[in-house]
């Protein structure tokens, strides 16, 4: 069920970005659409393959450590973050922006682990943005005007995915 929820999430939220950054002048349309139906198959595995591997390695690892007393809470979301900065290597040459937005993607996907308890609801996320990039990449092409602002508008989707799961997991 988290999985499915968060797949559904991130794909929402991707499509917001989308229509925020288009309706503000950060994204403009380019090109026309494909048809989708051909490609699903292989960006459905090839979205859904290195994501939760890069969860396995950068949350779930940690999550499920024998012995790590800080592996809940915010201790966990900081150090999972941090892990999944760092997994990406080779984009930190590319300055603080993309530091700050991969950070706020691993936020985002560490709240979901912590907050849920499985896995599956971070996988949901990452893979359902992951997969909402190449989809919507296909059926409604658009080109980055402002880079910095699309830089905001890609964390201000990870916060807010990150807000929502906050709130479904709150016990009345």
């Amino acid at each position: 069920a988290w999985l499915g929820f968060g797949l559904l999430l991130a794909v929402a939220a991707k499509a917001a970005a989308i229509a925020i950054g288009l309706h503000m002048g950060m994204l403009r349309a380019s090109g026309t659409a494909s048809p989708l139906l051909a490609a699903l198959p292989m960006l459905l595995l090839s979205t859904f393959v290195p994501s939760i591997a890069e969860d396995i390695l950068t949350r779930g690892f940690w999550y499920r450590a024998s012995g790590i007393r800080w592996r809940r809470g915010v201790a966990f979301v900081a150090f999972a973050t941090i892990a999944y900065v760092l997994n990406h290597v080779y984009r930190l040459a590319e300055g603080p922006m993309e530091w700050m937005r991969l950070a706020c993607f691993g936020v985002a996907y560490a709240v979901a682990l912590w907050r849920t308890g499985s896995l599956w609801a971070a996988v949901g996320l990452h893979w359902g943005w992951n997969l909402a990039n190449a989809l919507f990449g296909i059926a409604w092409p658009t080109v980055v005007v402002d880079a910095t602002s699309a830089t905001w508008i890609s964390c201000a989707a990870h916060l807010s995915m990150a807000l929502v799961v906050l709130v479904a997991t709150m016990r009345t």
